[in-house]
């Protein structure tokens, strides 16, 4: 009987090198177990201060709308600061890749909004700072895919169906993807064009009709990519086509919505709803991007494991 920490080792096994063997194994068992106690308790207290920060932020949010009531262009500031301070909270906690860095990024977007507010027109630096929080959302869904994927919750990357071996299918795969990509660039320019059309003339529509616009077009193009990743590219693993369908009408429902909201509600109360149930949208995109991330590095494993057995495979005499 060996005790280690004042815990019991039996070893049946009389030799002394088994007997150290079966100790240091124990050991290390025992050290596998404390880092995975003390790695538990540190997520669960990142989460405890996570959902905190999210309570107080959720508190303060309408106070800080409220205040701000009297001026549109500043609740698209004041609603942008916060959003993206969320979702930085929440991305910095999910994230395995990205670290404090998502700070850093995020900051980008603010500093952008500030010097166009400064050097072009209020308008469009409102509008950029709104830009940035579809970003932030989009990093959001890039983390919480990471976290998910890490957990083993999130397995779709590795079922994606395999590819076509012959060449008459692989040609037919081409041409689908060929068409698929001609079909999606018509609207993807229509959006790119009509974003660019509402930054330059941002200056003569009221902010709380010019983010809905903007909102439209972000969401259109959100579903577009998520269907072009999700659909297409991870062949339906993660979204099947029947939740395409549903998340299309998600959208069509939102601005519905947004139409009846804005007759009842306001304008400005409108806007904020819809601008928060659209960031639903971006972040689902960010979240299908990292999986299609974690799918191609699987396919690079898999074709360079395949590459290594085929030159290690002994030749075939006739």
């Amino acid at each position: 009987m060996v005790t280690w920490k004042n815990v019991p080792v039996t070893v049946t096994n009389p030799s002394g090198d088994t007997n150290k063997d079966a100790l240091a194994a124990a050991v290390h068992a025992s050290g596998k177990i404390e880092n995975g106690i003390h790695t538990l308790k540190k997520e669960t207290k990142q989460r405890h201060l996570l959902v905190v920060v999210s309570l107080l932020l959720a508190a303060v949010t309408p106070f800080v709308l409220w205040r701000s009531r009297g001026d549109q262009l500043l609740v698209v500031w004041r609603l942008a600061f916060l959003l993206c301070f969320v979702s930085s909270m929440r991305t910095y906690f999910l994230t395995r890749t990205m670290d404090v860095h998502v700070f850093l990024y995020n900051s980008f977007g603010i500093l952008l909004a500030f010097f166009a507010d400064t050097v072009l027109s209020p308008s469009i630096g409102a509008l950029i700072a709104h830009f940035n929080t579809h970003f932030a959302a989009g990093l959001l869904g890039y983390a919480l895919a990471e976290h998910r994927q890490n957990e083993g919750s999130e397995v779709s990357a590795a079922h994606v169906p395999g590819t076509a071996k012959e060449e008459e299918e692989e040609f037919k795969l081409l041409l689908l993807w060929i068409l698929a990509g001609l079909i999606a660039s018509v609207p993807s320019l229509a959006i790119l064009a009509g974003l660019q059309w509402l930054v330059w003339h941002a200056g003569e529509y009221r902010i709380e009709k010019l983010v809905p616009m903007t909102l439209f077009l972000l969401s259109v193009a959100s579903v577009l990519g998520i269907f072009f990743v999700a659909v297409m590219q991870l062949r339906g693993s993660l979204i099947s086509p029947l939740g395409f369908v549903l998340i299309s009408a998600y959208l069509a429902v939102v601005f519905l919505f947004h139409l009846c909201s804005s007759l009842i509600l306001g304008d400005v109360a409108a806007m904020v709803i819809t601008w928060v149930a659209c960031l639903g949208l971006t972040g689902l995109f960010g979240y299908c991007l990292s999986v299609l991330a974690t799918f191609k590095q699987i396919k690079r494993t898999r074709e360079s494991s395949e590459l290594q057995s085929k030159h290690r495979s002994p030749p075939v005499l006739a």
